[in-house]
């Protein structure tokens, strides 16, 4: 368009998607060396918990209508269980929602149990 608005020249369907095509992916370019991805810190050497730490893992299942099952289980120094718990949840938007909601009941259960020293597990991506 503005070939023929500035310059009187008319060009092709395919010159314009061509060119198009090439100014899009010169602005990609230059928008990820502007804001690159910050690369995650991982740490090399795996420092256990002290004995007494409760291991406390969490998993939900959710179904496209809402309703979710949330679950927990609470392990020992020794890997054994010693308490778990679920529940369910209805008018849940998403998996990660149902997720968050199962970790968060069993940090309730925790703390009403007065746990301290506890670390969690999950098999959320997200």
């Amino acid at each position: 368009r503005n070939q023929l608005i500035f310059n009187k020249k008319r060009i092709s369907v395919e010159e314009a998607l061509f060119v198009g095509i090439i100014r899009a992916k010169e602005w990609q370019e230059s928008q990820r060396s502007l804001h690159p991805k910050p690369k995650p810190i991982r740490s090399s050497t795996f420092v256990p918990p002290p004995i007494t730490t409760i291991k406390i893992f969490t998993d939900a299942a959710w179904k496209g209508n809402g309703s979710a099952g949330l679950g927990w289980i609470f392990k020992d120094q020794f890997d054994l269980v010693f308490l778990e718990g679920s529940q369910v949840n209805h008018h849940i938007r998403s998996p990660l929602v149902a997720e968050a909601l199962a970790t968060l009941a069993a940090v309730r259960v925790a703390t009403e149990s007065e746990y301290t020293n506890f670390f969690f597990a999950s098999d959320s991506i997200n």
